[in-house]
């Protein structure tokens, strides 16, 4: 195997930190609104006690002598962003560098990004770190939801990534820590467990045979876990690689697609049949190229303002023979994986299959927060409004995590999960990008850049 890079120092990263929370709540006065669905105009915004208390016409409100008030010239308020696919055991470094993991700075590298609720899609260390944090009230971190700790069959994706990835001795652990199942009654046995220990909203299910060749969960078990986590109360979410593998898991009853196809092109009569279905997809329309852009020099301009430039360039600096081996022999493919993942993603779209939005954050190349902003500028790319990518990162996305409705936009009542934009992502989606503040249950955040800066209204 090739030499790897290792760093066990502590990279620099942003962070945030919470400020006290006013008694007598924040009023954003006068400040135009994107509400999760629509551009609304300027309006008075109250928020009290973690919740949204009012939303009245621009100039209505008054505020106590307690009350904390935001005033922000050509600014625009929003509801949080919500990734619906993150991994918090892994922060997107490049494969051959080892270095000190911190989920809980991942959780704050969330926040600074403005991602204020995340699904975890394989449970692990990191994202039981980051659900202490939450449950303490201790560092920030953003809402977390799970989908338990993810059934595979043997040997089948994400074993082979494991195998190649995880540095030893802890490979054989993480391998041996993966649930699997060979038959219908497995899976079935497995998921009644995680819905007794764990009790998970949603449950994980790889139904694809990645890298090609390596094992392929039949598609009897796959439709035996689907359906005994529907029975347990867990709505069911499928990695599916292949556009057959997306039928078959629709049609079983998934709730939510992690990937659009991206190992075969999809035929007219799969797009009916899907469609025909109750289930939404994710896009995820970087997750396989972001790598290699990183290799090639590619760095956005947000990758760069919060990202540690160790993790940056050693992309730039893989090992010799790395692409002779396991990872680096299958980046050769993610070219036409992405051709084809975009090409099938654009195709759902246009059949009005519902699309949620989440990047796959933590897998290499894709990082916490700065990658869901690269994934909503790529959905523009596709030829989506922002305002359709805006509210499906918003209103929609909380909507799935949470069907009764109580975050994801801004009306009364609604859980405070805001940021306050420059400029106006509604007509260029760019803007999302230019963050000067971050609330997470009304409670407004200090984000300290990488240089150390505050940036704040």
């Amino acid at each position: 195997m090739p030499a790897l890079l290792v760093s066990c120092a502590h990279l620099p990263t942003t962070s945030v930190r919470a400020l006290p929370e006013p008694e007598g709540g924040t009023l954003f006065a006068q400040v135009p609104i994107f509400d999760g669905e629509r551009a609304l105009g300027p309006r008075d915004v109250l928020v009290r006690g973690g919740t949204i208390a009012q939303v009245s016409a621009a100039g209505s409100l008054s505020p106590s002598d307690d009350t904390r008030v935001i005033r922000c010239d050509g600014c625009t308020l929003m509801p949080g962003l919500i990734d619906l696919h993150i991994h918090p055991d892994v922060d997107g470094g490049a494969p051959w560098h080892r270095h000190m993991l911190q989920p809980l700075d991942q959780g704050r590298a969330y926040l600074y990004a403005g991602v204020t609720s995340v699904l975890s899609a394989k449970g692990g260390p990191g994202q039981r770190l980051m659900e202490k944090a939450q449950a303490k009230g201790g560092p920030p971190v953003p809402h977390i939801y799970s989908s338990g700790p993810s059934l595979t069959a043997p040997g089948s994706h994400p074993v082979p990534l494991l195998w190649d990835t995880v540095p030893w001795p802890l490979r054989r652990i993480a391998v041996g820590l993966q649930p699997t199942a060979s038959t219908a009654d497995e899976a079935r046995v497995e998921v009644r467990r995680v819905a007794n220990t764990e009790a998970p909203p949603f449950y994980k299910i790889y139904f694809d045979s990645f890298p090609a060749g390596s094992p392929h969960m039949p598609t009897w078990v796959m439709q035996a876990a689907v359906a005994e986590a529907i029975a347990q109360g867990m709505r069911p979410v499928v990695h599916a690689g292949s556009s057959q593998d997306a039928v078959e898991a629709a049609e079983a009853g998934a709730a939510l697609l992690m990937h659009a196809p991206f190992t075969s092109p999809l035929e007219p009569r799969q797009i009916e049949r899907i469609a025909a279905t109750d289930v939404a997809f994710l896009p995820t329309l970087r997750a396989f190229s972001w790598p290699v852009e990183l290799m090639q020099g590619q760095v956005t301009a947000f990758e760069r303002a919060t990202v540690s430039p160790a993790l940056l360039d050693a992309f730039r600096e893989p090992p010799s023979g790395y692409d002779q081996h396991g990872m680096g022999i299958w980046m050769q493919d993610f070219g036409a994986t992405t051709r084809t993942l975009q090409a099938n993603a654009a195709l759902l779209v246009q059949a009005g299959v519902p699309m949620l939005v989440g990047t796959d954050c933590g897998v290499s190349g894709v990082f916490p927060g700065a990658g869901l902003h690269a994934e909503l500028q790529a959905l523009v790319d596709m030829g989506l409004e922002p305002i359709d990518v805006l509210t499906a990162a918003t209103a929609r996305n909380a909507m799935f995590l949470d069907p009764l409705g109580t975050f994801g936009r801004i009306a009364p009542g609604q859980r405070a999960d805001l940021l306050l934009i420059q400029g106006d992502p509604v007509q260029d989606i760019t803007a999302v990008d230019d963050i000067m503040g971050v609330w997470i249950d009304g409670v407004e955040l200090t984000r300290v850049d990488l240089a150390g800066e505050e940036p704040r209204p």
